[in-house]
């Protein structure tokens, strides 16, 4: 398994984080069904999401989440699995900011484009 990661900071205190794993390891069982088994853990999570619902990113489905903001900062995360390249790949997003820029975060997060 390989772990890439990157990370953008910008006034603020804004932030942009990209994880991807990717693995020779077939997934477990079907995307859908780990989207749903994550979707469905996050609603048991002792944090519980502000906003937590499915959300396609440029055609791709994943899980969008939003905890409660902390000192007026918010972070938004979108999360989803996929085969690429012949191999497994979880995709996790991170954009977070100021309370106030919200809109702008969710803006961003809608403007990920990944490779096909």
């Amino acid at each position: 398994m390989t772990i890439d990661g990157l990370v953008w900071r910008g006034p603020q205190n804004q932030r942009i984080e990209f994880l991807v794993e990717t693995s020779d390891t077939e997934f477990a069982a079907s995307v859908e069904a780990m989207l749903s088994a994550d979707f469905e853990g996050s609603k048991s999570s002792p944090v519980q999401p502000e906003d937590l619902r499915y959300l396609d990113v440029n055609g791709v489905k994943g899980i969008y989440s939003r905890l409660p903001p902390t000192e007026d900062r918010v972070n938004v995360n979108w999360l989803t699995y996929r085969q690429h390249r012949g191999k497994q790949q979880s995709i996790f997003v991170v954009v977070a900011g100021p309370l106030k820029n919200l809109e702008q975060l969710n803006s961003i997060l809608s403007s990920v484009k990944l490779e096909n």
